[in-house]
């Protein structure tokens, strides 16, 4: 694999400077890649952190209900990375992206939606329009590609 990576990669520094996304977009392919090789093995219980982690201040999916400042006042929920410290965001260290699951009244867990973000180019910042008072609990999981997969769960 390692042999193949550098020939990929020595074949795209040959494109010109005008197809940078092209390598770009193979770069991050074999990042991928590499993740998915480090924890293929792995069990849940090693691959899910929460905040009592190490590197948990740059990592945690931190939760935040508010009310949209919009005429209509709807209820917000605001999922966020790095509110202590900002993680990192280049091609080589980032947050990939970010889902959010409600539990309802009657315990049906909901899968309310997923972000990904371009690294380098997005933050891990995403807002959903959520009707709260139907909810009991939110969670939240954010994906860091050097870091792994991270929990944080609000109960309301």
């Amino acid at each position: 694999m390692h042999k193949f990576k550098s020939c990929i990669l020595s074949m795209c520094s040959k494109i010109s400077s005008q197809s940078g996304r092209i390598k770009h977009i193979i770069y991050g392919i074999f990042v991928f890649i590499d993740d998915l090789n480090r924890v293929k093995n792995m069990k849940l219980e090693q691959i899910l952190k929460d905040n009592k982690a190490e590197g948990n201040e740059k990592h945690l999916p931190v939760i935040e209900i508010g009310k949209d400042h919009g005429k209509n006042e709807i209820d917000v929920v605001r999922v966020f990375v790095g509110k202590e410290v900002p993680h990192p965001n280049t091609i080589e260290h980032h947050i990939a992206w970010i889902e959010l699951y409600g539990v309802k009244q009657d315990e049906q867990v909901i899968d309310l939606g997923r972000v990904e973000f371009a690294p380098a180019f997005t933050n891990p910042n995403v807002r959903f329009q959520v009707p709260v008072t139907e909810f009991k609990a939110f969670c939240a999981l954010s994906y860091c590609n050097v870091h792994g997969l991270w929990q944080n769960c609000m109960e309301l």
